[in-house]
């Protein structure tokens, strides 16, 4: 029976690995009327809608979007034709109070007043965002959801009538508030929520995490550039950055990308790359990630990478021929948005003159690489007798096995563990995962806590006494020398 399931799975694995492919738009994908691309610059998920922004957009399939459209039900949708016939760029989108958000560099939507760099589309109609100062005075590069906010990120500083803005503030649905003290120094490229949390990345060389009264404080230690975007790994839970660094925590090197797992960073590749990224996605267990060089950890992958968890590869067969700008995973597909998307073979299915998105099919596989588990706590070394919290970064497995190396078990996902003598402890939790099971190790010290004491009272030194006793409710302690008291 062993020997039939490991034959069927190799015949799986065989017969997917030549049944990937580009998937037609049908009648047309997302173009322009002047023979020449536009750029594909954000896609955003809601549900089952699937929206893209970007530049010089004119059509998807027979519907006018101007600059933004929706694809559902196998069909693209007007947005009542975005911009309008107006010139402008859409670089982010996003949900807020059942209205679509748009922001990025324009003057404006169809017209409208005050939808200078960032607008919102009611179900029916464009309509500037009320507040009490006006629009942003540059551009809006990345929004998200927050504390029931809608925070935005860019390169503005302020509002016309004299709001100060410095790159990132929050909306409520009826105005505008300040949520930075000047620890975000420069331009935001990009937002995320990690546990419940707000992160910020851009032209500074840190990630920063908002900590409330207009207050940002730095992740770990310094990167070596700037950061471009971000993704949260649900399953993992990692926050992975990207940009172009190829140092992060002022020492660990990698290609452009790292995560933060809460507790600590972690470089992917080796740091021998000097490239710029700026999305990532996760696909099929892989991370998926632009770049603007042809190579990315000294791999030629035609600016679509992907990381098994030990090397790169091109994204698709020969790679993307020229940039990517958005990735998102979709209908169980990646959609990749960018500028003249072909493949490395030409075998892209559309007219290459024009188009400017694509959808990459790869069949479900078994990846354990996926799975990264982390025995993770603040800190190292533990008192004796004091019960810790120890704890994995994967909600989503199947099973947990803990060995905490004094005979002690465990098989939940964050146990309580008591050390009662002394020493140096491995702790050994296993996960197991559908098909894959990791184990991972992590030592602890366990010492006598000798920072506080409490000195004894005896008789000779001072006379007292405990009353009532017994006692319901009220206990006093009456000492009538006042030379022995608590040290």
């Amino acid at each position: 029976m062993k020997t039939l399931l490991f034959t069927f799975y190799f015949l799986l694995s065989t017969f997917y690995s030549f049944s990937q492919y580009f998937i037609p738009f049908g009648e047309d994908s997302v173009y322009n009327s002047f023979g020449s691309p536009g750029g594909v610059f954000d896609i955003f998920l809601d549900d089952t809608i699937c929206y893209i922004g970007g530049g010089a957009i004119h059509y998807a399939g027979n519907e006018t979007i101007y600059q933004i459209g929706a694809f559902y039900n196998d069909d693209w949708h007007s947005l009542n034709n975005g911009f309008g016939s107006g010139l402008g760029d859409a670089f982010t989108i996003q949900k807020y109070q059942n209205k679509i958000y748009m922001g990025g560099n324009f003057q404006d939507i169809n017209g409208i007043l005050n939808t200078e760099e960032i607008g919102r589309f009611n179900g029916t109609t464009w309509e500037a965002l009320p507040n009490s100062y006006g629009c942003p005075n540059s551009v809006v590069n990345d929004m998200v959801v927050w504390d029931n906010k809608l925070i935005i990120g860019g390169e503005f500083n302020a509002i016309p009538t004299g709001f100060n803005l410095p790159y990132v503030a929050a909306y409520d649905g009826t105005d505008y508030i300040d949520i930075n003290d000047g620890e975000i120094p420069f331009n935001v490229n990009a937002l995320a929520v990690f546990n419940n949390e707000l992160y910020a990345c851009g032209g500074w060389f840190t990630l920063k995490k908002y900590i409330g009264n207009k207050h940002w404080v730095d992740v770990g230690g310094h990167f070596n550039y700037y950061g471009q975007g971000m993704l949260v790994d649900t399953f993992n839970n990692f926050l992975y950055v990207v940009g172009g660094f190829q140092i992060v925590d002022d020492t660990i090197p990698c290609d452009n990308i790292a995560f933060w797992d809460g507790y600590k960073w972690t470089g992917v590749g080796s740091g021998n790359n000097v490239t710029d990224v700026y999305n990532i996605v996760i696909y099929r267990g892989n991370l998926y990630t632009d770049n603007s060089s042809d190579t990315l950890g000294g791999v030629y992958t035609g600016h679509l990478a992907k990381w098994d968890g030990t090397q790169w590869s091109p994204g698709v067969p020969g790679g993307m021929k020229f940039f990517v700008n958005a990735l998102a995973v979709y209908n169980d597909e990646l959609w990749i948005g960018g500028g003249a998307l072909i493949d490395g073979n030409t075998s892209c299915p559309f007219d290459t003159a024009r188009k400017t998105l694509a959808r990459w099919y790869l069949p479900p596989t078994i990846n354990c690489n996926y799975l990264q588990p982390r025995i993770q706590s603040h800190i190292d070394t533990f008192y004796l007798n004091q019960a810790v919290q120890i704890h994995n970064n994967n909600a989503y497995v199947d099973s947990w096995s803990w060995d905490f190396g004094d005979s002690g078990t465990a098989n939940i996902q964050n146990p309580y563990h008591t050390y009662t003598d002394t020493g140096s402890y491995t702790v050994s939790l296993t996960v197991n995962w559908q098909t894959c099971q990791k184990t991972v190790q992590r030592t602890f010290v366990v010492v006598e806590d000798t920072t506080t004491s409490i000195n004894t009272i005896t008789q000779k030194e001072s006379s007292f006494k405990i009353y009532p006793n017994p006692s319901k409710n009220e206990l006093f302690l009456e000492i009538k020398d006042e030379k022995s008291i608590l040290s």
